[in-house]
């Protein structure tokens, strides 16, 4: 038998230990002012970063998604007609309408 199995306690100290890791965070959060600004900076921080993985490249979407294609028709319709009117199974034919004839002007 090894000596690590035993119940004896002795070796282990009274008070918490921790990685160095945790007293980094415990001197980061050492004051009543830089737990102010972790709690304002955490979020904004995660915030922007959010942002720009969200918006960038934005402009330049690889195809289509259904609610856009889908949900723009069907509001179209209310708007238009006052009920949700039904569309052709394939818009990109010559004889379908595929747009309003008001953006197709500019």
């Amino acid at each position: 038998m090894t000596s690590e199995l035993t119940d004896d306690r002795t070796a282990v100290s009274d008070g918490p230990v921790g990685s160095r890791l945790d007293d980094w965070w415990g001197r980061v959060l050492s004051t009543a002012q830089r737990v102010a600004v972790w709690r304002w900076a955490g979020p904004i921080a995660v915030t922007l970063l959010a942002a720009v993985l969200r918006l960038a490249n934005l402009g330049n979407p690889h195809s289509l998604v259904f609610d856009e294609t889908y949900y723009v028709k069907d509001g179209w319709s209310i708007v238009h007609l006052g009920y949700e009117g039904t569309w052709p199974a394939n818009p990109s034919s010559d004889s379908a309408p595929t747009t309003d004839d008001r953006f197709s002007e500019w």
